[in-house]
């Protein structure tokens, strides 16, 4: 079985989610990502990482983050939040936005 194959078998469908590579002919994805980590760098790691007391406090600020984020930042290429955006192609809970934080080099170490 391949690595992301297992993966979302045994760690992501319990969470009713999926992780995904991005797809062939697609390469403008990656900047999309790039961008996402700069801002996440920015305006999470960078001011919070140092005030975190141990790994429990950082887990629980960056759910913190990953939910203000997705439901009250206004994005200025979507001028809008990411929630908003998505509630206009889905009917979706704003649940999905307290996702699990989840250290994925941990995870790639389950596969056997």
């Amino acid at each position: 079985m391949a690595k992301l194959e297992y993966l979302n078998k045994k760690v992501f469908a319990p969470l009713n989610a999926e992780l995904w590579h991005i797809p062939k002919g697609k390469k403008e994805y990656q900047a999309f990502v790039e961008r996402s980590h700069q801002t996440d760098d920015n305006e999470f790691y960078i001011p919070q990482i140092e005030r975190c007391a141990d790994l429990k406090e950082f887990y629980f600020r960056a759910l913190r983050w990953e939910f203000m984020y997705n439901t009250k930042r206004h994005h200025s290429t979507l001028g809008m939040t990411p929630f908003r955006k998505l509630r206009m192609e889905r009917d979706i809970s704003k649940l999905v936005a307290l996702f699990p934080v989840l250290q994925l080099e941990k995870l790639t170490d389950l596969y056997p």
